[in-house]
This record gives C-alpha cells, sequence and structure tokens, in this order.
C-alpha cells in the first residue's frame, strides 16, 4: 500500500510509521468503500488523503474537515476527526479500556483506532488497520462482530490461541459477503464488515489463519473478543 505522501512529498514518505484507512458506509447500500488514509509519521506529524476509488464513488462526498478531493493535507499534531474517536487520556475508565485492546496505557491514539475502528454513533465512518501485505505478509487484529446474534455462551468456552474457522455466508441478509467465525462447531460471530473485503481479497492469494488473541468477559460484547489475522505462507 503507497504511502499518500509518496508523489508529493516522497522525502516524507521514508517516516511514515502507521497506516490507517478511513472506511465509508453507504447508508443507501450499507456497503463499506475505503475512501481515504491516514498516516502517522515518525517526526510527530500526520497526513491524510482520499483514496483515488473514492473521487468516483456515487453518494460519497468529501468531509467538512478534508474539502479538498485531490490535496494531500498535512498535520502537525493529531487531526480532530482522530481525535474525537479516541477514548480520552482523562477519563477513570482509560486504563481497562486500552488493557481490552490489549495495548499498554502509553498506546498511540493510532494503535488504539487499529483495533476499535473509531466508529461513532453521529457518522458512517471508520477508522481501521490497513491490513497491509509487506514482503507477501499481512498482520492485523480485530474485534468479533455480532455476538448478541449467535450463542454468546459460545465466547466463555474459547481459548486465547484457539484457531477459529471462516465460514462464508453468500445467503446473509445483511452483507452477502459475510464471514462468518466458528469455533468447534459452535458459531461466535462475524468478521467486521468493514474487512470481509479485505479477507476475501487476501484469500484468493494465500492462506490466512485467525486465532483468539484476548478475551475480556467484563468488556461490552463488542471488544469481548480480540482476534489476530496473518497470513499463512504455502
Amino acid at each position: 500500500m503507497q504511502s499518500v505522501l509518496a508523489n508529493v512529498h516522497p522525502e516524507d514518505a521514508a517516516l511514515v510509521t502507521r497506516k490507517l484507512r478511513l472506511i465509508w458506509k453507504d447508508p443507501k447500500t450499507s456497503r463499506y468503500h475505503a475512501v481515504g488514509q491516514f498516516e502517522s509519521l515518525s517526526d510527530g506529524r500526520y497526513a491524510f488523503a482520499y483514496l483515488p476509488e473514492a473521487h468516483d464513488l456515487s453518494g460519497f462526498n468529501p468531509l467538512i474537515q478534508f474539502p479538498e478531493p485531490a490535496r494531500v493535507y498535512m498535520f502537525e499534531t493529531l487531526p480532530a476527526f482522530l481525535g474525537n474517536r479516541v477514548l480520552s487520556r482523562r477519563r477513570s475508565s482509560y486504563g481497562e479500556y486500552v488493557g481490552w485492546l490489549g495495548l499498554a496505557e502509553d498506546a498511540t491514539p493510532m494503535e488504539i483506532l487499529a483495533r476499535t475502528g473509531g466508529e461513532r454513533a453521529t457518522d458512517t465512518f471508520h477508522v481501521v488497520d490497513a491490513f497491509e501485505e509487506v514482503d507477501g505478509r499481512c498482520e492485523g487484529r480485530f474485534f468479533i462482530s455480532g455476538i448478541r446474534h449467535r450463542d454468546p455462551s459460545a465466547v466463555d468456552r474459547l481459548v486465547p490461541g484457539q484457531e477459529l474457522s471462516l465460514r462464508d455466508e453468500p445467503g446473509n441478509p445483511v452483507n452477502p459477503q459475510a464471514i462468518l467465525l466458528t469455533a468447534t462447531g459452535s458459531e461466535v460471530g462475524w468478521v467486521p464488515d468493514w474487512l470481509v473485503e479485505t479477507i476475501h481479497a487476501l484469500r484468493a492469494r494465500r492462506a490466512i489463519r485467525v486465532q483468539v488473541e484476548r478475551l475480556n468477559p467484563q468488556a461490552p460484547l463488542r471488544l469481548a473478543v480480540l482476534c489476530q489475522l496473518e497470513t499463512v505462507r504455502g
């Protein structure tokens, strides 16, 4: 995945330490589309640009914060669009929250967003891990979705390190690309909708493995099961 800085600020592209995708959910079709890319640089700056495929996407309009579709935006500090999607360190529950994410209390906002997706009730955007392939290998983490719509007791039988099976659900009434996660025959939940196209694309090229990394029995169900995804060399 090329840096958004590669063509306009090539000297800065080498400083990129993390990439996150901006995902937009079309309210009419409920489909998820990658429309932009945020990057953090080692010198503390941030960059954002829309992806080329967003320019002709029906129904999508540039955000008020980033109105120019062809511009690469540079920031000296964390953009408010990202900061507003991260729990404040001043909250008394912050330590417990980042613990559920499997992160230390000094985790960066980009690390937190890569785990949580940065979802807000006020819009239809997610800020998610890039799941970028590097030297033919891809690794990332996500939380299982929709646990409450399956048998929540299946979560109680999971253990860290346990491998989960992926089952396509073309007949799913919400998303025909849906991927169900199962463990020893029990249906646990689904791969998040924003991630399913990435997994389908990865599986077309190589095998992938999904394992339980962390269980959070005291957390809300949306943060109950943290999984690790990685490609497997054949």
